[in-house]
């Protein structure tokens, strides 16, 4: 998968579906094979680390904040993003793993 910022969604404020604060996109990883994305890098703020969120599924609202089908929990409790945001085979199965728990 393919990290790029040319997306229209790093910068965005992201919120969960009660409107609590998550953090802004600061990357989006696209799959190799298209032009679809599937995971933003989602940065909570200082002294927390990246996180990956699927992006296939989301909402915006009227003032252009992302808006996720997940919980703010589920998020800060997702893998960490490493610097380098890559998205190994490994890696994507165990972020199917974590934001389809419970569901």
């Amino acid at each position: 998968m393919t990290a790029s910022s040319d997306s229209g969604l790093v910068g965005r404020i992201v919120i969960d579906l009660r409107h609590e604060p998550i953090g802004k996109v600061v990357d989006v990883i696209f799959e190799d094979a298209g032009p679809a994305a599937r995971f933003a890098v989602v940065d909570p703020g200082p002294f927390r680390a990246s996180r990956y969120v699927p992006i296939d599924r989301f909402g915006r609202t009227g003032d252009g904040r992302i808006v996720l089908p997940f919980e703010a929990e589920r998020v800060r409790t997702a893998p960490k993003a490493p610097k380098e945001h890559i998205v190994t085979r490994e890696l994507q199965d165990r972020l199917a793993d974590h934001y389809n728990s419970g569901d």
